[in-house]
């Protein structure tokens, strides 16, 4: 049976720097490419047109969906996928559309998929493929949508389209101005329509124009739509809004209002909870916290992010617990934000603290190692590190500092490895290991060898009134050093001499790799 043709439309002004990433990829992929050029003055219909697209102009008139669909009238496919020039699809996710479209005697369809936007990480679905039919066309001055009749169908496919048009504040500032002025002149806003007023005070919410985009939410709040979505975002933006302006009460009033409202929806039992926590009532805050993570925190009609949501919520429920004392609760906590996000060093760090209070050492080991192989230089896992290995530092090679290099000599630049807490000496710096090595003096006796290779634990000595703590900087050495006081310890060897440690003008104890 044939399938039906796939075309893609495109609307665009200056876009020759994103082309080759968003139009160029699918050109080998659909029936064929229909661009739009509203009076661009870089080479872009040009570069459009050697990768074999149509492309017609259009005068601007401050209106995407007018844009829009002129791009659909020229088109000759069957279905249509709509992208922006700052968008690209994966050869994958285009053939998974594909697939999802009905057969040509069947009743046509409106194709769903994702759009991440990046580097906010927010995932929404949305109509991006539609038949060329009458009555399907878009609406809308900005933030178009595609309005269709109601009996065609709306299926969801497994594909997802990267946005990150928005991804440099300067370029999204832009943006946003350039978007505010047309929604402020809309005739939707002046009306009081639910979805200007909304868009309008999301956009004054991403310019930090608190002050303005209150009224807009206030107003949106109190419209009457069949969108509980987006409602339920303007009332979160409005929640943000009064806690920006410093009025926490109406802040607070607000997101109850939402979990009265609807007592089943995760991203406002959320934010209520991330509310409470951040005011200092954190027994009140996780039952919210709690209640989300079981009710789940997606929300693609407005983009929440859910993996991002979910990890700093089961992150939080886990500080709050761990305060309380439940460490059982709190365990399960960290468990279920590394779910989550499993290349954060955050919950090993965690669960490693509660690992060394419950007397596990080789669990907390375990989980610092697996934490400084993400972040070789995460302090608190370092400090841990330390801690576990009885004073001895975190070398950044990956394993526990026992014998580092001597020093060079004066004349000699030095290119050893910094230890943990460590800052270059400095004439400047008398007292170079004042820091947080001072808080954490070595242990006076050698700890019990690890069972695992790759550890190599060695005691220090009792430090003296006079040395620093063997970890604390890059130019004290720990290990079996000599002291004029102890003549039947081995001297100092240093650059192929032999130098009593005393003379060099220190004491105490030092190392030597």
């Amino acid at each position: 049976m044939k399938k039906p043709t796939l075309g893609v439309n495109m609307i665009m002004k200056d876009e020759a720097e994103n082309l080759p990433k968003s139009l160029a990829p699918v050109m080998g992929l659909c029936d064929e490419a229909v661009v739009v050029d509203t009076g661009s003055r870089d080479g872009s219909k040009a570069l459009a047109r050697s990768y074999g697209a149509r492309v017609y102009d259009f005068p601007w008139r401050g209106d995407f969906s007018a844009a829009r669909n002129q791009a659909l009238y020229s088109a000759r496919t069957d279905y249509v996928l709509w992208l922006d020039a700052d968008n690209h699809i994966p050869p994958a996710s285009f053939e998974a559309l594909r697939e999802a479209l009905p057969r040509l005697n069947a009743a046509p369809a409106i194709i769903m998929c994702q759009e991440r936007v990046i580097p906010q990480g927010d995932l929404l679905w949305q109509k991006r493929v539609f038949p060329k039919r009458p009555g399907v066309l878009f609406s809308g001055i900005v933030h178009e949508q595609l309005v269709h009749p109601e009996w065609m169908a709306v299926r969801l496919a497994d594909a997802e389209i990267t946005h990150w048009g928005y991804a440099d504040p300067t370029e999204a500032k832009r943006k946003g101005e350039r978007n505010l002025k047309l929604l402020l002149d809309a005739p939707g806003t002046m009306e009081g329509d639910f979805y200007h007023l909304y868009q309008a005070g999301r956009t004054l919410m991403n310019l930090r124009r608190f002050a303005e985009a209150k009224g807009f939410l206030q107003r949106a709040a109190q419209s009457p739509t069949a969108n509980l979505s987006l409602w339920s975002h303007a009332v979160i933006l409005l929640a943000d809004c009064w806690k920006a302006l410093g009025d926490m009460n109406r802040s607070e009033t607000a997101l109850r209002h939402l979990a009265e409202t609807r007592p089943g929806y995760g991203p406002g039992r959320y934010f209520l909870g991330r509310f409470l926590y951040g005011a200092g009532r954190g027994r009140e805050a996780a039952p919210e916290l709690a209640a989300a993570l079981e009710l789940g925190l997606s929300d693609p009609g407005w983009g929440a992010a859910p993996e991002k949501l979910s990890f700093t919520c089961a992150s939080v429920l886990g500080k709050i617990l761990s305060e309380g004392g439940d460490e059982a609760g709190a365990e399960r906590a960290y468990l279920k934000a590394l779910e989550f996000s499993p290349k954060n060093p955050e919950p090993r760090v965690a669960l490693a603290e509660l690992a060394l209070v419950a007397g596990r050492t080789l669990k907390a080991r375990e989980l610092i190692v697996k934490a400084l192989e993400l972040a070789p230089y995460h302090r608190k896992a370092r400090h841990l590190a330390r801690e576990i290995s009885g004073g001895q530092a975190w070398a950044r090679s990956g394993r526990w500092a026992s014998t580092p290099k001597a020093p060079r000599s004066k004349g000699t630049r030095w290119s050893g490895v910094p230890l943990a807490g460590a800052r270059r000496p400095s004439s400047r710096s008398p007292a170079p290991w004042r820091g947080w090595a001072a808080r954490w003096p070595p242990s006076t006796t050698a700890p019990s060898p690890p069972s695992t290779g790759g550890w190599s634990i060695t005691p220090s000595a009792p430090r003296s009134r006079r040395s620093p703590s063997a970890a604390s900087t890059w130019w004290w050495w720990a290990a079996s050093s000599a002291s004029s006081t102890c003549p039947s310890r081995r001297p100092w060897r240093s650059c192929g001499t032999t130098t009593p440690w005393r003379t060099r003008g220190h004491c105490g104890t030092s190392r030597t790799r």
